[in-house]
């Protein structure tokens, strides 16, 4: 199987100037959530490396960090260098932080 987060930035100015966190690139950000998307993967690998042993010796997860999601590229590119080669399933998700919990 495999994993996926988009790890784009998108054309937007932050504008709180006051954040240490802001991007350093004007007009350009991470303002729509592509950097939790990002933490979430990392997260997942961590969660999955500590599981590794109970991962059958014949199969692998591998993790996607898609570039240029919203922009020219995004999947297509990576298809064509062989990403999905032997993968099955892709699994993926986009965080909605307006959406209730639950």
């Amino acid at each position: 199987i495999a994993l996926r987060a988009d790890m784009d930035a998108l054309r937007m100015t932050e504008k709180n100037t006051s954040l240490p966190y802001r991007s350093t690139h004007e007009g350009v950000a991470h303002l729509c959530g592509h950097d939790g998307h990002m933490a979430s993967l990392i997260g997942a690998a961590a969660l999955i490396q500590r599981k590794a042993a109970h991962i059958p010796s014949d199969m692998c997860v591998r993790l996607f960090f898609q570039p240029a999601e919203e922009g020219p590229g995004g999947a297509l590119p990576m298809i064509a260098e062989g990403c999905m080669d032997g993968v099955d399933e892709v699994y993926g998700y986009h965080n909605w932080p307006s959406v209730p919990l639950g």
